[in-house]
């Protein structure tokens, strides 16, 4: 005889869930692994984003919403999927909702609609490198390397070079708000925008030192003469 209805339930595997913040990461790293097949070679293949389903009770939604929408929550959860998967770039994009429903549960579905660009370098000893873009993350680091400065401290998102040099460590810092927006940091004049419908800008020269960027965008960074390795801004998932 079981001891309470909460053993009872986990017997069955319907326990209710807590829904704090360490219970959510959890099932929603869970749901993502578990979307995992396997490819080529044994490798596991997952989808290009995900879905993170919230389901609560009414009057919790908007202290659920503040959980998932925290940047640190999405940062802990990539870590944790980092830790369990060989590559960086198996980790499908994420989005998240809470909805308001009579069963609280946490589900995770493929769902393309949570990459919201590609970026794609053209040029340079990483040309063809592609680079998913999550409409729930604020800010995406790119530069020459895997470290965004000297000291090895943060990651760059998306290494744009290995080898040329005119690009720094720190190149550019991608945020994601109301829409796109590429930082000059450390490229000043060599950082240059040129638009889909033509024209340019460096956002050296602008009060913010950031310009919007859009679908069809081209982000150049060069050497001053002719060299260059340049990001294009995609719109949606790319194949």
């Amino acid at each position: 005889m079981f001891g309470s209805l909460g053993d009872w339930l986990r017997s069955f595997g319907r326990a209710p869930l807590a829904l704090d913040r360490a219970s959510i990461l959890a099932e929603a790293a869970r749901g993502i692994l578990s979307l995992g097949t396997f490819g080529e070679r044994g490798a596991q293949v997952f989808p290009s984003g995900v879905t993170v389903r919230v389901v609560v009770h009414a009057g919790k939604a908007d202290g659920v919403r503040k959980i998932v929408q925290s940047p640190t929550f999405d940062q802990e959860l990539l870590a944790d999927l980092r830790n369990r998967l060989v590559s960086v770039e198996d980790v499908p994009a994420r989005r998240y909702l809470v909805e308001e429903g009579d069963v609280e549960a946490v589900d995770v579905v493929g769902d393309p609609r949570a990459v919201v660009f590609t970026l794609v370098v053209e040029g340079g000893d990483r040309a063809g490198t592609r680079f998913r873009v999550e409409n729930v993350r604020a800010v995406w680091r790119m530069g020459r390397g895997p470290s965004h400065d000297d000291q090895g401290g943060l990651p760059n998102d998306l290494v744009l070079t290995d080898t040329a040099r005119f690009v720094s460590r720190a190149a550019a810092v991608l945020r994601y708000d109301a829409g796109l927006h590429v930082e000059v940091r450390e490229q000043r004049e060599a950082l240059v925008v040129h638009r889909a419908g033509g024209g340019q800008e460096r956002p050296f020269h602008t009060a913010k030192g950031s310009v919007p960027i859009s679908a069809g965008d081209l982000i150049e960074f060069n050497d001053g003469r002719q060299a260059r390795v340049c990001v294009r801004c995609l719109a949606g998932e790319v194949p």
